[in-house]
């Protein structure tokens, strides 16, 4: 009878745990998904320091943080992109430049990871679902 009580009382603690880890995997990941790319790093900070000791916590978090680091990593580039383009329209560099001459590679580069991180988002987000669902949150 005692081990039967200390496996259920192990069992539901850890189902504690894996809820308490998805329910902060779930906050960071909505965060992400909604702040305005500005505040994107920050919230890809979170998914990233979310706890995840449940095995099934920490397959969903490595995928959350491959889409939100794809993503961030798109942002980036499109942001020196349009850096670089606004220095050609103010005339500030000549668009023989070296640094712009690199500039479609780079939206490329920008288009790819966006799409990639948009690929791994859509198997986070599956991924959290299948949590939230196992954990009723």
């Amino acid at each position: 009878m005692k081990r039967a009580l200390f496996l259920c009382l192990a069992l539901s603690a850890c189902a504690s745990v894996g809820k308490r880890e998805t329910a902060s995997l779930v906050a960071a990941v909505e965060r992400f998904e909604t702040v305005d790319p500005s505040a994107k790093r920050g919230a890809a900070d979170s998914v990233r320091a979310s706890p995840s000791s449940d095995a099934e916590v920490s397959d969903a978090k490595r995928v959350c943080v491959e889409a939100v680091d794809a993503t961030i990593e798109a942002l980036a580039l499109k942001a020196e992109v349009e850096t670089r383009l606004g220095e050609l329209e103010r005339d500030a560099a000549a668009p023989t430049d070296p640094a712009m001459q690199e500039l479609p590679a780079k939206l490329d580069k920008s288009e790819a990871l966006l799409r990639q991180g948009r690929d791994a988002m859509k198997a986070c987000d599956a991924k959290v679902a299948a949590l939230r669902m196992k954990y009723d949150l």
